[in-house]
């Protein structure tokens, strides 16, 4: 083997790396080989003789006198140049064959491997021939080892599993005798690495033989090399092999391959073990669990029987309901399998959460469910405490439409408001002709919190048309009691009845008729707005005349001076135009300009100058500051901007209620817009609106006393995060602020203490939309 030194070689790497470029002769090593007995000039001439097959040198003329000096062996590099690939090109470039000449690559190793399965690029490089080489390989061993095949001519060994092999000195022919094991395709099972471990693991090539004669039903091999090896490194045998392979489907194919028998033995699993999961299969008959599930229940120490019951659970539709990691996770939380299979059967798939959390009886759950309860509605009525009996009992009201109360959610949301079984039976009985309720479950609960009896929903039954047919609907008989709860003048909604246009009823809405009532409205004014003109025929330009003006002489005036006279333009034109009547209508509330002296606490009311749709001016909002009067020295501005509202602050500062009201948005209020929700609009100005930006509302704010509550009258200043709500509140120094989440009417205030003032506001009776940053 040739030996040179460092400096040698760093100046032969230089010269590979610039062959086109030429070489400095600064660069050439201090040492060189021993010369033999030739003349230099004599190896410049041979040098100069080498020739590609155009016709071209092979040294350049300026690089020959360099080589010639440094003695490179002639011979080696003409019997490198000779060696052709099929097509005729050198196998090796010039840099090649003097990286191998310095590298101590022998001529026979280069010529042996170079020419394995070549065709323009040799399957082994230049430089796996190197590594070869530089591992002190022999050549006629690596060339054996190069040359072993499997039937379709695909290499066993590359030059990694030459090296590994002469390591530990494999015989030539146990290599050859285990590349002829192959399957169908011809294919190997032993690669050059499965030979080596297969080798390192003791196995002879007669075990290997018989491990390859285990085959599915087709005949091919059931275990490769690798696995093979990795089996037998673990202590594992023909004969367990063989064992586990024989544990087939119903066609007779095994069900565990190599790869999954060597995990077997790896992790303990047993020849039972394997047999016993292989029976867990889907509606198809197809294996659930391959090896890894197996092992993976295994090492968590999850019982057989405990997967089994899981893992053929299905839903409705046919489908497994639990996987691995859900079993995994329902064994640690300790739920035992015919508890999660009884639950299963009704739905229930979170069963973590129903069962360890809030120890759902499985008896409780049942009879839930036979009231129509899904799983996630029993979850919720058994933390809320929901008697069955209570359940049963508002379940049981049913009629052609369906039931009374629409799901468990709820009914389990009336038991927690104590909607009263009596009084749903009460008002359960009002039916129509075809049996069916008159009032809705909602409707029931709504009455119930709104203290409405059974009596008035007679009344207003009674009431019929001139086919003896009953006039007003369930959801219209509500309105007129949530609307005016103590309505004593029944003569009053049966003239209302008798409104009618060319035989048909002008009032046709609930709520409208509710507010018409509500806000003092008569059969004869009514009569006098259809008068008027023939598009005040409208249930909306009744109620809004009657809410906003109440002057039958402004309606003809609207009359004769709207040029587009229909109901919409005509309602638009009241809402929108008429500020000064709505000011007028706080004439019973707005008596003096400031607080009284009283021992009773002070209040701060505020109304907007702009009501676009009549939601703040109305009767029920009258009555809302009705009730704080009773409580409060209270003082009610219409403010039409900010500065209005701070100055009476300033001038009152000692208020412990302050009520803002006027349309809102998430983050602002508006005081003196038309509809604060087009902000295009062209009148708009940040002015005439509280909003998020306001900083200098904090200096009034901080004048209130400590146990001062500021009501954001206005819809959505709540609503998700940075709302104008948390703004205030950010700006009171922890006194209390109420706001709503969502858009809201003066119906949906419940007021739980007037003083200190304290309110919930619900949506559908049963959603809480308060936003709030009082503690519970």
């Amino acid at each position: 083997m040739r030996s040179l030194n460092k400096v040698l070689v760093t100046g032969l790497v230089a010269l590979v790396l610039n062959l086109t470029s030429g070489f400095a002769q600064d660069t050439k090593p201090q040492e060189t080989k021993t010369k033999q007995e030739i003349s230099q000039q004599t190896i410049e001439d041979k040098l100069r003789s080498l020739k590609y097959r155009n016709g071209n040198n092979v040294f350049r003329e300026e690089d020959i006198s360099w080589y010639a000096s440094i003695y490179t062996d002639f011979e080696y590099i003409e019997k490198m140049m000779d060696l052709k690939c099929i097509n005729g090109d050198p196998l090796y470039s010039l840099g090649t064959i003097l990286e191998f000449y310095y590298s101590g690559v022998e001529f026979e190793s280069a010529k042996g491997l170079g020419s394995i399965g070549c065709d323009r690029e040799s399957a082994y490089r230049h430089w796996d021939i190197k590594k070869i080489a530089e591992a002190n390989v022999p050549s006629r061993y690596a060339i054996a080892l190069a040359h072993i095949k499997d039937r379709n001519g695909k290499l066993i060994f590359n030059s990694n599993t030459i090296i590994d092999a002469w390591k530990m000195r494999m015989p030539i022919n146990y290599a050859k005798k285990m590349a002829t094991l192959v399957n169908k395709k011809g294919n190997s099972l032993f690669d050059g690495l499965d030979i080596i471990r297969f080798k390192d693991s003791g196995g002879t090539f007669e075990e290997a033989e018989r491990f390859a004669s285990i085959a599915d039903k087709d005949g091919n091999p059931l275990y490769n090399g690798w696995y093979i090896g990795l089996f037998m490194q673990k202590g594992g045998t023909f004969e367990e092999a063989e064992r586990f392979a024989s544990i087939a489907d119903k066609d007779g194919n095994p069900l565990y391959n190599g790869r999954d028998v060597w995990q077997f033995k790896k992790n303990g699993i047993t020849l039972e073990e394997a047999e016993r999961f292989s029976t867990i299969k889907d509606k198809n008959d197809n294996l659930i669990y391959g090896a890894e599930d197996i092992c993976y229940f295994n090492g968590r120490g999850i019982p057989f029987d405990y997967v089994r019951d899981l893992s053929t659970i299905t839903d409705e539709e046919d489908k497994r309901m639990f996987y691995g990691n859900d079993i995994v996770a329902f064994n640690k939380a300790d739920i035992p399998s015919d508890y999660i299979v009884e639950m299963s059967k009704m739905g229930f798939k979170n069963l973590i959460f129903s069962a360890d959390s809030i120890k759902l009886p499985v008896d409780y759950a049942k009879e839930l469910f036979e009231c129509d309860f899904d799983a996630g509605e029993i979850i919720v009525a058994h933390k809320n405490k929901l008697p069955v009996d209570y359940a049963k009992r508002l379940s049981s009201f049913k009629d052609s439409k369906g039931l009374l109360f629409r799901d468990g959610g709820h009914i389990t949301a009336a038991c927690t408001d104590s909607l009263d079984l009596d009084f749903v039976d009460s008002l359960a009985e009002f039916k129509d002709e075809e049996g069916n309720f008159l009032l809705s479950g909602r409707q029931i609960w709504g009455a119930y919190l709104n203290n409405i009896s059974a009596d008035f929903f007679r009344d207003v039954f009674a009431i019929k048309d001139d086919d003896g047919s009953i006039f007003f609907t369930g959801a219209e008989a509500y309105h007129f009691g949530v609307g005016k709860k103590k309505i004593s003048e029944l003569e009053k909604l049966k003239d209302m009845a008798k409104i009618t246009s060319n035989g048909r009823r002008v009032f046709s809405d609930a709520i409208l008729y509710s507010r018409y009532i509500d806000n003092g409205g008569t059969n004869k004014f009514a009569k006098k707005m259809m008068e008027v003109h023939p598009m005040f025929v409208d249930e909306k330009v009744i109620t809004t005349f009657k809410m906003n003006c109440d002057d039958i002489n402004y309606a003809r005036y609207l009359a004769e001076t709207l040029e587009d006279v229909n109901p919409d333009s005509i309602v638009q034109s009241i809402t929108n135009e008429l500020r000064d009547y709505r000011i007028i209508q706080l004439r019973d509330l707005t008596r003096g300009n400031l607080l009284e002296k009283s021992d009773k606490p002070n209040a701060l009311v505020v109304f907007p100058l702009a009501d676009w749709n009549g939601g703040i001016y109305n009767h029920s909002n009258k009555k809302l500051i009705k009730k704080i009067q009773e409580e409060y020295n209270t003082r009610v501005i219409v403010a039409q901007n900010e500065n209005e509202v701070y100055c009476a602050i300033e001038s009152d500062p000692n208020i412990e209620l302050l009520m803002i009201q006027g349309h809102g948005s998430k983050t602002t209020l508006s005081l003196g817009e038309k509809d604060l929700r087009n902000n295009s609009d062209k009148d708009y100005n940040e002015k005439f609106t509280i909003d998020t930006t306001d900083h200098e509302f904090e200096e009034y704010l901080r004048r209130l006393p400590k146990n001062a509550v500021t009501f954001l009258y206005a819809c959505s200043n709540g609503e998700g995060n940075n709302n104008l709500a948390d703004f205030i509140i950010s700006m009171t120094d922890g006194r209390t602020v109420y706001a709503s989440k969502e858009p809201f009417a003066n119906c949906n205030i419940r007021l739980n203490s007037i003083y200190p003032f304290d309110i919930k506001l619900r949506k559908w009776i049963f959603k809480d939309i308060t936003y709030t940053n009082k503690e519970k």
